[in-house]
């Protein structure tokens, strides 16, 4: 039966104990294994890192004013609509110029 913890088992492979008490074959066994658990901390970090501005973030949004909320939303409204109106506009000009047989070879059609 193995070690319940790491150390246990990195002890009793240095203190050349049998291979029944650690598991390893060879030196770079635990090296590999302690270098896997620091990649998974890294990320773990990472992840907690990233998590914690999300939370800096929107605690600070609660302070916004009711006016900075509407600003944001009237923004937000513009810029939807402004990119539909253009999504359509390039539509209708791709509807057109396969109509009219436009060569347009930004777009990959044509001659």
């Amino acid at each position: 039966m193995f070690p319940s913890t790491n150390t246990q088992t990195q002890t009793a492979f240095e203190d050349g104990e049998d291979f029944a008490n650690h598991g390893y074959k060879s030196l770079s066994e635990p090296i590999a294994t302690l270098n896997e658990q620091q990649e998974k901390l890294n990320k773990l970090q990472l992840r907690i890192d990233t998590l914690q501005a999300q939370i800096d973030a929107l605690n600070s949004q609660l302070n916004v004013s009711w006016g900075a909320k509407m600003n944001r939303a009237a923004a937000d409204i513009i810029q939807k609509y402004c990119v539909l109106a253009y999504n359509r506009s390039v539509k209708r000009f791709r509807i057109y110029a396969s109509v009219m047989k436009v060569r347009r070879p930004w777009d990959g059609e044509g001659e």
